[in-house]
């Protein structure tokens, strides 16, 4: 009877060059953007346009490599700030249009993992957290591999 482990790596190809019986790791990484939204089904004051610096928590979880790291920080940056650029200095409602700090984690998993670049097919994301205020955020646990389309 075959294991998930082994199953999983029939099940593609591209997975068969990595060690399943490997350590595996969690990396995280802190992104920020500027941009504003109003939230058109609130009653309150935020029904009104205003702007935050908002921060965006990520969480991957991957097999440890050779070089002792799931992916290079200095590679992972570039394709979450080239999702990022388009909220920034932006208004949010114009990509999402009840852009609550829950509605743009589900919007930013959904980037991630459609715009993710094919080279590292074995991540997962295993958090999205998205930063509204100092002291108020929302969070969702997608725990999606990462592939590209």
């Amino acid at each position: 009877m075959a294991t998930g482990i082994e199953s999983r790596k029939t099940i593609d190809p591209l997975l068969d060059e990595i060690n399943f019986g490997s350590r595996r790791a969690w990396i995280g990484k802190r992104f920020h953007f500027d941009a504003a939204h109003f939230l058109p089904l609130h009653k309150g004051k935020c029904a009104n346009l205003h702007g935050h610096r908002w921060f965006l928590d990520i969480e991957l979880e991957g097999p440890v490599n050779s070089e002792g790291m799931i992916i290079d920080f200095g590679l992972l940056s570039p394709y979450i700030d080239s999702i990022l650029s388009r909220l920034d200095h932006n208004e949010l409602n114009k990509e999402v249009p009840n852009p609550t700090a829950e509605n743009l984690c589900f919007y930013l998993a959904e980037k991630i993992s459609t715009q993710w670049p094919p080279n590292f097919p074995y991540l997962h994301l295993t958090l999205i957290k998205v930063w509204e205020t100092d002291t108020a955020f929302a969070m969702i646990r997608p725990n999606l591999y990462l592939r590209n389309g």
